[in-house]
């Protein structure tokens, strides 16, 4: 056996058997043969081994054997560039190499080789760390890094101990991992924590099946948005239109195209109700609430459906409190109370029917209509040009005020009696704090 040096010229091989075309000082032009560490015979998933063919350019070692003298194998790689000639005029260009190294940045920590790299001509690379200097912290991971800096890191350094997976802009997802003496994967992420960070938008998409969210023995589910559209100040410019319209921000959407939106509480507390018994599963303790709460000065609560609205707690009272509350019916409003019905006004009480209709059917706000035309649709100022404003007609009208008057074709008086005072509303005996619906 004979081992020689040489440079590849071609690697191009239409018989994809791993034939490289080497030019030797020795013997010229000869085909070597790749060969591997490892190896195995053809499978249905294909064939085993270790397959890194070197590179154009690159300087090798290749052999023969005794019993196949003309037949040349690849041996191995010299990562030094045997071609620079060692004469006085090219001595400041050997050194100059000999002080950056022939090898990849970053393969030495000071002079003592700190990773085990593998990597193409290209950048892309997969980097085993074991760097540990008992002056720094030691980095020690899995590093794979393609050649635009698209990152997947395996980190086992202590303050940085998780994995990682990265594009050239810091966009990516962390996932923290527990460390023995505390650490996790950076100073603001807790351990076992997940983080999915972009300044991007983040899309989860099934296609034929479902998505859930699940917390089995830990916390809360927080959805909050933050945003106070500082990247929509400034719109895109449109050539097309000389206006540009802001992006909305801020919001939080849940939406169904075809079918229902659920939200619901408690579900396991009923369960345990009817298992254990009311008095076991205390609901003072175990409680389910579901809170709706609009803050600020501007602050709506809107509830608007084209078919029926239900509000039902037939087991407990219903509230209902604001400056003025209004109820209107297009046909009919019925109230039904199997107990009394109290009504108490604090200056009068009016009553009237046989009211002249708003506006004729045809000058009514359209179905689209925004709430401010329907509002004032509703105080009668809707077309009024067309229309006067409605005034109760002399018929059917009952209004108290210090005394009682009583306007009909009829009027039949019971025999008078002592009356007692409407009770009046009242509210519920505590109410909601703010920490039970902000988020974290």
């Amino acid at each position: 056996m004979k081992v020689y040096t040489g440079q590849i010229k071609e690697s191009i091989d239409v018989t994809k058997t791993g034939r490289l075309l080497v030019l030797s000082e020795d013997k010229g032009l000869v085909d070597v043969f790749y060969t591997s560490p490892f190896g195995g015979n053809f499978s249905p998933e294909g064939k085993a081994g270790f397959f890194a063919i070197p590179e154009v350019d690159s300087w090798i070692l290749f052999l023969s054997s005794d019993s196949r003298p003309y037949e040349y194998y690849y041996l191995s790689t010299i990562h030094k560039n045997l071609s620079i000639e060692k004469s006085s005029e090219n001595r400041a260009i050997v050194n100059d190499r000999v002080e950056q190294g022939h090898l990849p940045p970053g393969l030495y920590s000071d002079a003592k080789p700190s990773h085990l790299i593998i990597q193409d001509r290209k950048g892309n690379k997969i980097r085993l760390n074991h760097k540990d200097d008992p002056t720094q912290d030691s980095s020690t991971g899995i590093d794979l890094i393609s050649r635009d800096k698209k990152k997947l890191l395996i980190s086992d350094t202590p303050k940085a101990y998780g994995i990682y997976l990265l594009n050239k802009e810091g966009d990516g997802i962390t996932i923290a991992s527990e460390y023995r003496d505390g650490y996790s994967a950076g100073p603001k992420i807790a351990p076992r924590q997940i983080d999915i960070n972009t300044a991007g938008p983040v899309k989860i998409t099934s296609r034929k099946s479902s998505i859930k969210m699940m917390v089995k023995s830990g916390q809360d589910i927080n959805i909050r948005n933050e945003s106070v559209g500082m990247n929509n100040l400034i719109p895109p410019p449109l050539i097309a239109s000389p206006i540009a319209t802001l992006e909305p921000y801020g919001n939080i959407r849940v939406s169904s195209d075809v079918r229902d939106v659920y939200i619901t509480a408690g579900d396991g507390h009923k369960f345990m109700q009817l298992t254990l018994g009311q008095a076991v599963w205390s609901p003072f303790i175990h409680r389910s609430r579901v809170m709706l709460r609009a803050q600020g000065e501007r602050g709506l609560v809107q509830i608007m459906s084209d078919g029926s609205i239900i509000i039902r707690a037939p087991n407990d009272n219903v509230y209902i409190h604001g400056g003025s509350v209004h109820i209107k019916a297009e046909q009919e409003l019925n109230m039904e109370s199997k107990g009394n019905v109290n009504i108490a006004a604090g200056l009068s009480l009016k009553m009237s029917s046989n009211m002249v209709a708003l506006a004729p059917e045809g000058l009514r706000p359209p179905f689209f209509a925004t709430d401010i035309e329907e509002s004032i649709y509703d105080q009668g100022l809707y077309a009024t040009t067309l229309v006067d404003v409605p005034t109760p007609t002399t018929f059917g009208h009952i209004e108290m005020l210090d005394g009682v008057t009583i306007n009909g074709t009829r009027i039949d008086l019971a025999p008078i009696v002592p009356t007692l005072r409407a009770r009046k509303a009242t509210h519920p005996l505590w109410e909601l704090g703010d920490y039970d619906g902000i988020p974290e």
